[in-house]
Parts: structure tokens; C-alpha cells; sequence
């Protein structure tokens, strides 16, 4: 009865320990997400700040992925435009629909 109680107690301790494992996984995983977004969003704001002031900048979540980032900005004058963000290339299109 004692050799398995001490396998339990060992088969229990590896799956916390995994648990952990995982957990710590996946917060580094979010965390380098987040600052990948927030490099990105600088590199943005970089760009279009040349072009004037920028009353709003936004991400398109649902047309974005992994590795491309789309959305728009519109400056303070009201010139608006779209952007895809892929891998340090900016592609814009000035936005006439606003």
C-alpha cells in the first residue's frame, strides 16, 4: 500500500509539474505577442506621423493574422488610409470611402 501511495504522490507531482510548465508556456508566449503588437503599432505610428498629426489609429483583428497586420488611420485633416504591415513592409491606399 505504501509503494502506491509514493507512485500517486509521483504521478501527481509530474502533472503539477507540467501544468506548470504549460501555464509558463503559454504567459511567454502571450507576452512576446504583445510586445510584437506593440512594436508594430510604434512602427506605424512612425510612418504615418510623417504624413501629419493622427487622430486614429486602428488594427483590423478580423483581417489580420499571425504574420500580417491590416487596419487604418485617419489624421487629423480627415485624409484616411488603409495599411498592411507584413514583416517591416508598410503597403498603404489612401481611403476615399470616408
Amino acid at each position: 500500500m505504501k509503494g502506491m501511495n509514493t507512485k500517486n504522490t509521483g504521478i501527481l507531482s509530474g502533472l503539477l509539474g507540467l501544468g506548470c510548465l504549460i501555464g509558463l508556456g503559454m504567459l511567454a508566449k502571450e507576452t512576446y505577442q504583445e510586445r510584437q503588437r506593440q512594436k508594430i503599432l510604434s512602427e506605424l505610428r512612425d510612418f504615418f506621423t510623417k504624413k501629419g498629426p493622427i487622430a486614429v489609429l486602428y488594427v483590423d483583428a478580423a483581417a489580420s493574422s499571425s504574420e500580417t497586420t491590416t487596419g487604418g488611420v485617419v489624421m487629423t485633416d480627415g485624409q484616411a488610409y488603409t495599411y498592411t504591415y507584413h514583416k517591416g513592409h508598410i503597403n498603404t491606399e489612401e481611403d476615399t470611402t470616408c
